[in-house]
């Protein structure tokens, strides 16, 4: 199923799945049970399956090389890091590369012999003495019931091996777990007498024990703690009032935003797209080390019309797990866009907060075009102003406001409006001259 979904799916295959190390052993087990009963198999004995496996899953993996590594080498170069700094993600960012700073984050930290017992108490043990008598009575029955296990337990503890080396990659051992426990019972079905029984018995208690491990903790599972109120607070608001404009958000949001607030993204959590991570660095890179108009430039190029802020980005607690980290910017200059939107949100120039709750601030995107059509209007609010026209210099500086509230000429321009009509001038007929002073003098 796993190995048919990587075929089937447009994405998967987009992204060179169906060649990945982690489903490329399955092509090789089935090219490896098609090898038994062949006439190579009558010829190379028992031997046949292993080494159609293992020629499969060499092939298959040089085929897809080059894909894979566009989508997925990434990991790779995080690997080298942990073993370059011995498994210590170093307090310098200037030490990695872009790849390596974002991924190294708690879902891909390195397994830990606590977090091992945590996830898996009950079925590693299992699948462990399962692979011992399988493949014990392997070897001592010829006419095996269930043939040639080799492969499915290559695939499992290849896959536990991987979780050591990145957490995330739990899944397939879950998976393959689940397999080699399956089998496991299906082969003590066939047995008779207490081996059936005691096998049984001791598949179904672990089972059992490790279900109710996962139910018991499910709410602590997961990388990093979610303020789901304020998640779901923001998807709300944002379905309400902002779908279907374009909205720009660090990449774990984006994702909540695209399912629950109904609005387009510009980034996504996909990250095994070249194109997605760049994105992802260019946009951190103008939030922490360049300008506000860079980086509404930046997200006006992907027509986005709002864009949503997580505060905490200047915490001090785990400043590595931080988005300034990851572009190399622990001290952002006071140009950064960051800076404004945390601690000075009233204050932007190209971004107008709309809405916040305790932890998303929503801004509405003030566009070049925007900016452009609020400046004309303030200008001519202003001749009129000059002219002693104050009814349309407060109507032209009020759409100015409308369309670009971070001008801040256009609410000044009326408050003097206001402030002349409260000192009793009035303005003169249209067509009189000479009514009186402007009110500019």
């Amino acid at each position: 199923g796993v190995a048919l979904a990587g075929l089937l799916s447009p994405y998967l295959r987009a992204h060179g799945a169906i060649f990945s190390p982690s489903i490329a052993p399955l092509w090789a087990m089935a090219a490896g049970v098609l090898a038994h009963g062949t006439a190579l198999d009558r010829r190379a004995g028992r031997q046949a399956p292993r080494v159609v496996f293992a020629v499969a899953l060499a092939a298959i993996l040089a085929a897809g090389a080059a894909g894979f590594a566009e989508s997925y080498g990434h990991f790779g170069a995080l690997l080298s890091a942990k073993i370059r700094f011995l498994n210590h993600k170093p307090a310098d960012p200037a030490l990695l590369t872009f790849d390596q700073r974002i991924l190294w984050t708690p879902a891909l930290h390195s397994a830990t012999w606590r977090l091992f017992r945590t996830l898996f108490p009950y079925a590693v043990p299992l699948t462990l003495l399962a692979s011992v008598v399988w493949l014990f009575r392997q070897r001592r029955e010829e006419a095996a019931s269930i043939p040639n296990p080799e492969p499915l337990l290559f695939y499992h503890w290849a896959s536990v091996g991987v979780f050591f080396l990145f957490v995330r990659f739990c899944v397939f051992a879950a998976l393959s777990a689940a397999a080699v426990l399956g089998v496991a019972a299906a082969w003590a079905a066939r047995q008779s007498g207490w081996r059936r029984w005691v096998v049984l018995a001791a598949l179904s208690i672990g089972g059992l024990a490790e279900s109710g491990v996962v139910i018991h903790g499910a709410k602590s599972w997961g990388s990093v703690p979610v303020l789901y109120p304020q998640l779901e607070e923001l998807g709300e608001w944002l379905k309400v009032h902002a779908a279907p404009a374009p909205v720009l958000a660090n990449f774990q949001t984006s994702g909540f935003v695209l399912s629950y607030g109904r609005c387009p993204v510009v980034l996504h959590p996909k990250f095994e797209s070249p194109e997605i991570r760049n994105r992802v660095e260019a946009y951190a890179t103008h939030l922490f080390r360049g300008t506000e108009r860079g980086l509404r430039d930046w997200a006006e190029g992907f027509g986005a019309r709002y864009l949503v802020h997580a505060m905490g980005e200047f915490s001090d607690r785990a400043p590595e797990l931080t988005l300034r980290y990851m572009v190399d910017a622990l001290v952002p200059p006071p140009s950064a866009p960051a800076r404004g939107f945390e601690f000075g949100p009233d204050r932007m120039e190209c971004f107008h907060p709309v809405w916040q709750n305790a932890k998303y601030r929503v801004f509405r995107i003030v566009s070049t075009a925007e900016e452009a059509a609020a400046r004309k209007l303030i200008d001519a609010a202003q001749r009129d102003f000059e002219a002693g026209r104050l009814d349309e210099a407060e109507r032209r500086a009020a759409a100015a406001h409308r369309v670009n509230p971070c001008d801040r000429r256009s609410l000044k321009l009326i408050g003097r409006v206001e402030s002349l009509r409260a000192q009793g001038f009035r303005q003169p007929p249209a067509g009189s001259q000479g009514a009186g002073a402007s009110p500019s003098e």
